[in-house]
């Protein structure tokens, strides 16, 4: 469709440089898009090959991130303008503490939790 006038979300599984982010949101800006917000699970942010980190070039590319914790980075004030990091280290550890003790891990996952999660209701995800 055309995406003039409208915010966009670009999804992907990893963010690793950024390139295909920059790529994708430079193509939909010159047909009309406003706002373009990359999301992914996992935020590699790797430097390019030329040295440059990934951050600085969605940045730079007025790109907002979204993504969570799976890797682990420490950003700074200024970056924090431009990414949004969700900590999902309490739903790993009760994966990992349900699962060593021989449970199921397949009740985190039904529509009713992740309703939870989602509406503050739940246990904190």
């Amino acid at each position: 469709g055309d995406p003039g006038g409208y915010d966009i979300v670009l999804p992907d599984d990893v963010i690793a440089t950024g390139g295909s982010m920059i790529e994708a949101a430079t193509a939909l800006r010159q047909r009309g898009a406003k706002n373009i917000y990359a999301v992914a699970p996992h935020l590699g942010l790797y430097k390019d090959g030329k040295g440059v980190p990934a951050l600085e070039k969605l940045a730079a590319a007025n790109i907002k991130v979204l993504g969570t914790n799976t890797i682990p980075h420490e950003f700074t004030d200024d970056q924090l303008r431009t990414i949004g990091c969700v900590d999902v280290s309490p739903f790993v550890a009760d994966l990992i503490l349900e699962k060593s003790k021989g449970g199921s891990i397949s009740k985190y996952f039904s529509d009713e939790a992740l309703f939870k999660r989602s509406n503050g209701n739940g246990n904190g995800y």
